[in-house]
């Protein structure tokens, strides 16, 4: 499935696009790592950009993890379900992945965590695109 960018921000951290659907996709910008460790510097990071990248304005978010280890330890895991101007500039958010280990630090967010806006797993983009939709103002 192909999709035009319209805005694209990168940095040492992630490459974030707002996408001509409406979705903001963010990937992680460790191309090269297999195993990605998050901390909270990096979702404060990423809370500056995706204000910067969508003007303050919420949208549906994509965070597309591929096929990589990304660790989130619990207490990163809390203060992004507990972040409150991340999640005010989230509509609803899916996570794609096709690692194990990655999905279940994922479902632990899900489910253990509660992010207080809708949010689901998912393994395809173009399925978690079409959940995504749903959301858009």
């Amino acid at each position: 499935m192909s999709v035009q960018h319209d805005l694209v921000l990168i940095n040492d951290i992630c490459a974030m696009e707002l996408c001509e659907d409406g979705i903001v996709e963010v990937k992680a910008a460790h191309i090269f790592e297999d195993h990605i460790q998050i901390g909270i510097d990096f979702i404060d990071e990423l809370t500056r950009l995706l204000d910067q990248l969508t003007n303050g304005v919420p949208h549906p978010v994509m965070f597309n993890l591929d096929d990589r280890y990304v660790d989130i330890p619990r207490e990163v895991r809390q203060y992004i379900a507990q972040h409150k101007r991340l999640n005010e500039l989230k509509l609803a958010e899916a996570i794609v992945t096709r690692s194990m280990a990655s999905a279940l630090i994922a479902n632990a967010y899900l489910t253990i965590n509660k992010p207080p806006i809708p949010a689901r797993l998912c393994t395809d983009e173009a399925k978690a695109r079409k959940w995504l939709k749903k959301f858009q103002k």
